[in-house]
Formats: structure tokens, sequence, C-alpha cells
């Protein structure tokens, strides 16, 4: 009787062991999945928030209707308080990283990005209408290092209503480096005054 209960616990434990170990083999399946197949989503635009989003699932929701985002595509939303003089540094480097596409942000702060030539200067041939441009004109040198006003340069729109943002005169814009240029027009299209 004592052999046959050895033999019995033996094989219990072994099925246990053999259980377990099933269970890791699974979960490790699982998350080599995901990482392969959900978290491969392609990104289609990134716009950077130079202000704190009231309603983060309104703006992404936003984002992906107008955007029209499909299945296996994701829009990469970031959000950093420009009025925080050391956030400048981290907003810069995203814009550098080629990590924003749109930059949305209080006039102030849009002025300072273009100045230092991170926004994409706009032209005819993408379509805004007249009445959502802001122009900013910028200063130059001459040959003698004597300061002149440049010519107006078009940087951007003013933002009508956009859901889950608040504040009034924030401008639409886009980063010098665009990678998702196409998409990154529709919003500033939709956007726009």
């Amino acid at each position: 009787m004592e052999i046959l209960d050895k033999k019995r616990n033996k094989r219990g434990k072994k099925r246990i062991l053999f259980f377990i170990g099933s269970m890791f083999a699974l979960i490790f399946a699982y998350q080599t999945m995901k990482v392969i197949f959900l978290e491969n989503e392609k990104t289609v635009v990134s716009v950077l928030v130079l202000t704190p989003i009231s309603d983060q699932k309104a703006f992404e929701r936003e984002v992906r209707e107008q955007v029209k985002i499909k299945k296996g595509e994701k829009a990469l939303i970031q959000s950093i308080d420009a009025q925080i003089e050391a956030n400048h540094a981290i907003a810069t480097t995203w814009i550098r990283a080629k990590t924003a596409d749109v930059i949305i942000g209080e006039e102030q702060v849009i002025r300072k990005y273009a100045e230092a030539g991170y926004l994409k200067e706009l032209s005819e041939k993408d379509k805004i209408p007249q009445k959502q441009k802001y122009y900013r004109v910028l200063t130059e040198y001459n040959t003698e290092d004597n300061m002149e006003m440049g010519e107006e340069k078009w940087f951007g729109s003013f933002a009508k209503e956009i859901p889950g943002l608040d504040g009034d005169g924030l401008i639409v814009s886009l980063a010098a480096n665009v990678v998702h240029e196409k998409n990154a027009l529709k919003l500033l299209r939709a956007w726009g005054e």
C-alpha cells in the first residue's frame, strides 16, 4: 500500500510540475505574440501638445477620427506643460528625435519654436485656407551683423476648439522634420479656425 501511495504522490508531483511548466510556457508564448502582433502597431501620426490635455480620451478619439486610424495603426500623443521652462528641453528632444509631427501650443511658445527652427514653414501647396494662417516675422542678420526684420513666414494655424484641450489662442503647427506629413496636414486642416 505504501508503495502505491508513493507512486501516486510522485505522479501527482510530476503532474503539478508539468502543469506549472505548461502555464509558464503559455504565458511566455502569449507575451511573445503580444509583442510581435499586438504592440507592433505602426505609428501614422505623432502629436506633441505643449499644454496639459484636459481630457485624454476625447483628444485621442479626435485624433483617431480626423486621421481615420485603422487596425494595426496608432497615433503617438505626447503632452508636456511648456509653461515650465525645464520642459522645453524635453519637448525639443522629442521634436529632434522625429517623434512629433504636429505641435500644438500657445502663441508665445510656438513663436519661440519657430524662431529656433523647429517648425516647418508652410506654403500654398499645403492647401490651408488663408484665414487660418499664423505668420511670424523672423529676424535676420545682414553681412555687417546688424539685425533686420526678415520676411513674413507661415508656421501654422490658429486652432479652433479641439476636443480634450483647453485654452484660447492655441496654434497648430508642423515640426520642421515632420515624418507623417500627409496625416499631420489632415490635423492642421481640421483643427485650424
